[in-house]
């Protein structure tokens, strides 16, 4: 999932940001930094976070990526961690996933 491969070299990829095959754009303002990296960033930190919870996965995205709270990146991080949190406690079905990235996430399609 977003260069972040199975097994015990995760860490690594996860350490380098992934490698980009996902490429998207049509975020929302406050979760887009302009860059085509934005859905790579997302699943990225989603993988992250389903393997070392969401506590730590905040204390690596501020402390070793940077990506500050009140940025683009920052918010999109702790979209991803409560993604996992809602999948995790059955607050969120896997069959309202896709709605819920696109509500949160995405622009809001216009006109009919």
């Amino acid at each position: 999932m977003a260069g972040v491969r199975r097994g015990p070299i995760w860490l690594f990829d996860a350490a380098s940001g992934g490698r980009d095959r996902l490429r998207g754009r049509g975020f929302r303002r406050a979760v887009d930094d302009d860059t085509d990296g934005q859905a790579r960033h997302f699943a990225g930190t989603v993988a992250v976070a389903t393997r070392l919870g969401g506590s730590l996965t905040q204390w690596l995205t501020v402390h070793m990526l940077r990506d500050a709270p009140d940025t683009a990146d920052g918010r999109l991080s702790e979209e991803a961690i409560e993604f996992v949190r809602l999948v995790r406690s059955g607050g969120l079905t896997q069959a309202d996933a896709a709605g819920w990235v696109r509500e949160r996430l995405c622009h809001a399609p216009t006109g009919g």
